[in-house]
C-alpha cells in the first residue's frame, strides 16, 4: 500500500475557547490515519487519551480535539509545505498506544472522518 502525505485541520477547544491548528503528517497510510495521527500529536497527554466516534479528550477533558479536513498533498507540494509547517511521519505503534485507541479503532473502524 502506498503511503501518502495529508494536511490535517485539527480543531482544538478546552472549556470556552477554540481555535484550529494545521499539520502534515507523512507516510500515512490513509487520510484517516493522518487524521487521527495528527490529533495524537496535538495533545498534551497521548498515553492517557480518550477516542471516541468524534472527539478526542485529553488531560480528563481539559482539551478536546476533534477534527474539520483533510487533504491529500502531492509529493511535488511536500517540500513546499515543509518550508512552513513540521511535517510529522506517521507512526502507528505511537498511536496504538494513544489511550483507548485500540477499541476505538475496532469499534468504529475508519468511516469517522
Amino acid at each position: 500500500m502506498d503511503k501518502i502525505n495529508v494536511f490535517v485541520n485539527v480543531k482544538i477547544r478546552t472549556g470556552e475557547y477554540e481555535k484550529s491548528t494545521k499539520m502534515v503528517i507523512t507516510d500515512a497510510p490513509s487520510e484517516q490515519d493522518a487524521f487521527d495521527y495528527a490529533m495524537y500529536c496535538e495533545s498534551h497527554n497521548p498515553e492517557d487519551l480518550e477516542w471516541d466516534e468524534y472527539t478526542v479528550a485529553d488531560m480528563g477533558w481539559e482539551f478536546a480535539y476533534s477534527g474539520n479536513g483533510t487533504a491529500i498533498i502531492p509529493d511535488e507540494d511536500l517540500l513546499v509545505l515543509k518550508k512552513y509547517f513540521y511535517p510529522h511521519t506517521f507512526n502507528q505503534e505511537e498511536l496504538n498506544g494513544s489511550g483507548n485507541y485500540l477499541e476505538y479503532k475496532g469499534k468504529y473502524g475508519h468511516e469517522k472522518k
